[in-house]
């Protein structure tokens, strides 16, 4: 006999506690995934590189020139500063030979002028006392003999010895006046030659010093009215012509003149300067000083980073055959006003020659 199919038997207590567990944290999950929304997709590898390309630098070449662009944060943040250049002049030079004169000879001479000129003017003053006495005594003589004839004789010789000593005075002054020239020229022996010469004294009180150089034949050194000399700090300063040198070093072949400088620390008595003197008379070119702290050297030569726009900075080459100041002449390539870095321009070189992404390519219309 068949017996008929029993039901299934309900669960026991543990089965249906795991029951309830599993489905209550289902249940959870599919909450929490409502609450939180997807997770974010993490980026992909492309994503970085983008995101790198986009903050570095691009180098580009723009109408022929080598161009790094810079945002103005980055600029802020490395210290990179740019400042306008002003217009300036330059006249081809030459370099000549310098010294500093030694005043003590002059100063000698001036001293032995001094002296002439008073021992003139007391054997003047003499002279004249003389000559009123014997006047005074021929009269007296010739009025029935009021003097001995030994007074008159007396008086006579006193005039003439005093005549005599006036004479050897006056002498004395010209030879002296005479030295000077000879030896430093008519200005400087007037200089010399006047107690109240205000050059001089500046002069003796060593707010100026003389410099004598010897200009390379063939340039207008001895005759311009302004040069520039320089020490071994190569820092230039102004010179103003005083006169032609009456005597020049026979080792050096040119033309001599004295000028006057300001006095430094370089322009010890026979300190060894460098005068920069125009070479002919041709007129002065038109150009920019840039300063020798804007400058970076590739490839062989210096260059200079021109701001052409807030964020773009071109390459730009400098000559530095036309020194300057504390900088280099440039005639072309570089107008007036132009902005050059005075401070960065070696890191805005490194960041040129880092290895560059095609993402870091530009996009302008004006790239090559």
């Amino acid at each position: 006999m068949t017996l008929p199919d029993r039901p299934p038997a309900p669960p026991t207590r543990p089965v249906l506690r795991a029951l309830v567990a599993i489905t209550a944290l289902a249940l959870a999950g599919g909450a929490g995934y409502l609450l939180r929304g997807p997770a974010p997709a993490t980026e992909t590898p492309a994503a970085d590189a983008a995101s790198a390309a986009s903050a570095t630098p691009a180098v580009t070449r723009v109408n022929g020139v080598t161009t790094v662009t810079l945002d103005a944060a980055t600029q802020a943040g490395n210290g990179i500063r740019a400042e306008p250049l002003e217009a300036a002049q330059y006249r081809d030079e030459a370099v000549a030979s310098a010294v500093v004169v030694d005043l003590q000879p002059l100063i000698d001479l001036r001293t032995r002028y001094a002296a002439a000129a008073t021992e003139r003017a007391t054997a003047a003053a003499l002279q004249e006392a003389a000559r009123q006495e014997y006047e005074r005594n021929r009269a007296l003589y010739a009025q029935d003999q009021n003097v001995s004839l030994k007074a008159l004789q007396a008086a006579q010789a006193g005039e003439r010895a005093a005549r005599a000593r006036a004479e050897a005075a006056s002498r004395a002054l010209v030879d002296v006046r005479g030295a000077l020239r000879t030896q430093y020229g008519q200005t400087l022996a007037q200089w010399a030659a006047d107690p109240q010469s205000a050059p001089f004294q500046r002069l003796l009180d060593h707010r100026e010093v003389l410099v004598q150089v010897t200009a390379p034949l063939g340039t207008a050194g001895a005759d311009a009215p302004r040069i520039e000399v320089a020490g071994t700090d190569n820092r230039r300063q102004v010179a103003s012509f005083v006169a032609r040198a009456q005597q020049v070093d026979a080792a050096l072949a040119g033309t001599g003149a004295i000028y006057r400088t300001a006095a430094s620390p370089a322009t010890a008595n026979g300190a060894r300067l460098q005068a920069f003197v125009p070479r002919g008379n041709a007129g002065a070119a038109a150009g920019v000083v840039v300063p020798a702290n804007a400058l970076v050297w590739f490839a062989g030569q210096p260059w200079a980073f021109v701001q052409a726009t807030p964020e773009r900075f071109a390459r730009t080459p400098v000559p530095t055959t036309a020194p300057m100041g504390d900088g280099y002449f440039v005639s072309q390539g570089i107008a007036p006003g132009a902005r050059v870095v005075v401070s960065g321009a070696q890191l805005l070189l490194s960041e040129e020659l880092k290895p560059r992404t095609a993402g870091s390519a530009c996009k302008d219309p004006e790239c090559d």
